[in-house]
């Protein structure tokens, strides 16, 4: 009959030199901090050209010329009356995504879902003639 194996009879012993790791300086955790903000902003970049893409998508494929003129108008962008579509609609995206334009686009956002509200409604519908 065989022996039976014990904890004792299989010990290892194993040691590891990580030859990058010699004559090598730390890490400078400033460096490292500074390389994950960098990071960090260009994934914001990302997350932001991805948004901006969308929302480029939905005025084209959701709004008329009509509608995106009037979204013009409300913003003061200037004369939209010899612009194709895209260039209204880069004028907007880029308009509602300045920061300092934020009170502005939230304050329209609302006033047009306060409009497709009234249009929806059986009474209300018959006063609302824009959009």
């Amino acid at each position: 009959m065989p022996k039976k194996k014990t904890k004792k009879d299989e010990n290892i012993t194993y040691t590891l030199h990580d030859k990058n790791a010699i004559g090598q300086d730390s890490i400078d955790p400033d460096e490292l901090l500074e390389e994950f903000n960098q990071l960090e902003m260009s994934d914001t970049d990302d997350m932001m050209d991805d948004y901006c893409l969308a929302q480029v998508n939905d005025y084209e494929m959701n709004y008329t010329n009509k509608q995106l003129m009037c979204i013009n108008d409300y913003y003061q962008l200037g004369n939209s009356s010899k612009l194709k579509k895209m260039d209204i609609i880069d004028r907007i995206v880029t308009f509602e995504n300045d920061k300092t334009n934020e009170n502005v686009v939230s304050k329209r956002q609302t006033l047009w879902f306060y409009i497709q509200e009234l249009k929806n409604d059986p009474f209300t519908k018959k006063f609302i003639w824009a959009l």
